[in-house]
Order: C-alpha cells, then structure tokens, then sequence
C-alpha cells in the first residue's frame, strides 16, 4: 500500500462501501459458530446476491445431486435428483409439464395428483421405470425424479456373456469340450468391458435426460396459456400439445 498516495473522491467512496461489508461479514461471522439461513441471505445481500437466487440455492443445498460418477466395478442403475425450481406447477400448466417430459422421454407414462403434489411413472417392465413428483413450495415447486434401469443391466450383462459364450462353444468344439468351455468363459468375461461401456452411456444418456426435463420446465414458456403446436414429419398433420386437463390415472 502506498502511503504517500491520494484518493479521490469517488475513490474514497468505493473504499468506505467496500469497508462497510468486510466490517459486516465480520460481525457476521464473529459473533456466531456458524449463520443460520437468515444471516446467510443478509450476507448475501450486501455482495449483491439476490433474495431470490439464495432461497432456491438453500433449498437446493441438500438435495441429491447428479454429479455422482460413473461406477466402472459395479454399474450405476439408479439416478435420484431433488431441485427447487421458480415456477409453481398446477392445473393450468400440468398438461403442459406433461408434454415437456413425453417430449425429453420419448414415451407416455400415468399420470395422478396426490395431495398438492403432480405425479407422473412410467414403467418398463424389462427395463426398469421413471417417476416425477411437482410439489408446490415457496413461490416454486419441489422436483423430485427418479430414474433406475435394474432389469436392462440384467439384460445386458445376460446377453453380452451368452452370446461369445454360445459362439465360442460352436466355433472351438472339435479341439475338445473342457477348452471350448474355458475359452467360451474367458470371451463371456471380456464381454463385459463393452457391457460396461453400453451401460455408461446409458447412464450418461439418463443424466441428461433429467437435466434437460428440469431446463424444459424452469423454462419461462410453461406458464404461457396457448397451445404448442408440433408437425408429425411422417403425416404433415398438426397436433396441439394442451388438450384440456386430465382425470387422475389417465395415460400421458
């Protein structure tokens, strides 16, 4: 710091504003073990964080996260997420949340309303199921999704083992049973390297799937009261996407 240095006006200025937050943090954080939510928010403020913003952040806070990686020893068959997010779900844009979900899924799944919460599952029997729940909270709505896909990775794993398994016998049979086996095992114990990589990606496939399905509905359009409008390519014909609210337990 220079010592002989003059500040202007403006400058002096900065400084004070700038002097006036660190002696608050201090205050903050000297006089507590820890900040509750409140004292959080107030700190924020003073670094021009909004209200807002920090409310959907401490809501967040504990909630599982989709960062976890890949398990390469043994394949991850489930994603479970929690998020708050600012716009509130109801009757008047259920349907549309709907759409948004068939559109990122690619399929149609059962719809209920439980309490003040929205739900809506698909299940696949040989491949595992998808569940949603929209729970109105804080100017917003609590998110939970679940994803799991048990049986493909049975399925999977099944598949790729047999299949170099059954060729290796066919293919080595006259050099004698015990060594066709023996090589049939080692080809169905390397298959599972591709397995795992089939089964990563479907993981990786699933992550982003559930990104996008929160990015479609925090989107500002899903409050919009007209139709969207999609074009079948295969017919040409135009279908609208809100065609008026469902019963519980109808299929969307």
């Amino acid at each position: 710091m220079a010592e002989n240095r003059l500040y202007s006006k403006e400058e002096i200025q900065r400084i004070l504003a700038k002097a006036s937050e660190i002696q608050a943090r201090k205050e903050l954080y000297d006089d507590n073990i820890g900040l509750n939510e409140e004292e959080i928010i107030r700190l924020a403020d003073e670094v021009g964080i909004s209200r807002v913003a920090m409310n959907e952040a401490l809501s967040n806070f504990d909630a599982p996260t989709m960062d976890d990686r890949f398990n390469w020893m043994s394949p991850n068959t489930r994603i479970q997420h929690v998020e708050h997010i600012s716009t509130s779900i109801d009757e008047k844009n259920w349907e549309r949340v709907v759409q948004e979900i068939r559109r990122e899924t690619g399929g149609i799944g059962k719809t209920s309303h439980i309490g003040s919460s929205f739900e809506w599952e698909q299940r696949r029997s040989d491949i595992g199921y998808k569940h949603f729940s929209f729970t109105p909270s804080n100017n917003g709505s609590d998110v939970q999704m679940v994803s799991s896909w048990v049986g493909l990775k049975i399925l999977t794993y099944v598949f790729s083992a047999m299949f170099p398994f059954i060729v290796s016998l066919i293919l080595f049979k006259g050099i004698g049973k015990d060594t066709a086996i023996m090589i049939g095992t080692a080809a169905a114990i390397l298959a599972q390297i591709p397995a795992r990589v089939f089964l990563r990606n479907y993981y990786v496939k699933q992550k982003k799937q559930l990104k996008n399905i929160i990015h479609r509905i925090s989107g500002k359009n899903i409050n919009k009261n007209e139709p969207a409008i999609t074009i079948d390519e295969e017919t040409g014909s135009s279908e609208s996407e809100i065609s008026g609210p469902k019963k519980e337990g109808m299929r969307n």
